[in-house]
């Protein structure tokens, strides 16, 4: 059972470890875990109530997957009591966390109950397990939707707004070393700050996942932005939308090596498309 945590408290992240493997929750699934914990010692005394004690215990998951989808995934937390002004990558790396946790804990609870319940309740419980999975899927999505508006955004305030031409930028364009352009430099930035907070949350199997998809996103929407926004007039100008676009490459390919062979896509069609003269 995970350490109690006290509600109200500065920080009401406790941690759980489950079959070996360690989960950052929230107070609410510690009290989730408590309440069917109870419940599974009514029915490990009296086995004439256990197809109660499952019924009980899939009507809580259900609750429980209901309202953190309805807060988290669909940000209902910003009208409700918590009054949250946005639901952050943190928010969801927490869910995230919280889902997995009776993901992983689900088969216990069955096992706990096969002897006794009747299988049609048992399959309710496997059916609840999965709108579990299904929801964590959801989450996971989410965080590639994150990059995909925030692409979305800076292509519409800074991509019109660049002067690739400015011929003060003239010497600097044949180092790729720092990026020139905001469009650039702010793309990077964003992507190095979501790894930081998943890399918290996600174990390294999901994050790799988050950012394989990640990276299969910036391979593919990138060039259609600059084709779209990104035209400049004289040699300098196209040497350095060039090395912007490798510093962004470089950088990013750093978070994982092993799934980004995809980015030189990016680097293909900067060369393609702005290093001929």
């Amino acid at each position: 059972r995970p350490p109690r945590a006290r509600r109200g408290s500065a920080r009401e992240m406790r941690g759980a470890v489950v079959d070996a493997t360690a989960y950052k929750v929230v107070w609410s699934s510690v009290r989730l875990l408590e309440m069917i914990d109870a419940k599974l010692a009514v029915a490990s005394s009296l086995p004439v109530v256990a197809d109660d004690v499952v019924a009980r215990v899939v009507d809580l998951l259900r609750f429980f997957e209901s309202r953190t989808r309805q807060l988290v995934l669909f940000a209902g937390a910003r009208h409700s009591s918590a009054r949250l002004k946005t639901i952050t990558a943190r928010h969801l790396g927490l869910a995230s966390q919280c889902l997995s946790l009776v993901v992983a804990l689900a088969p216990h609870v069955r096992a706990a109950l096969a002897d006794a319940a009747r299988p049609d309740l048992l399959a309710d419980l496997d059916a609840v397990a999965a709108d579990y999975i299904d929801h964590h899927r959801r989450i996971l999505s989410k965080f590639v939707g994150i990059i995909d508006e925030m692409l979305d955004a800076l292509a519409r305030d800074s991509l019109p707004r660049t002067n690739w031409d400015d011929s003060r930028h003239q010497n600097q364009a044949a180092t790729p070393d720092e990026a020139r352009g905001p469009f650039v430099a702010a793309v990077v930035k964003n992507v190095f700050d979501l790894h930081g907070v998943l890399s918290k949350y996600l174990p390294p199997e999901q994050l790799l996942e988050v950012f394989t998809n990640i990276y299969d996103l910036l391979a593919t929407k990138i060039p259609k932005l600059m084709l779209a926004n990104v035209n400049p007039e004289s040699h300098h100008g196209r040497a350095r939308v060039v090395a912007d676009l490798r510093f962004l490459v470089h950088n990013i390919s750093k978070l994982h090596a092993e799934s980004s062979n995809v980015l030189s896509r990016i680097e293909s069609f900067a060369l393609e498309r702005y290093g001929k003269s």
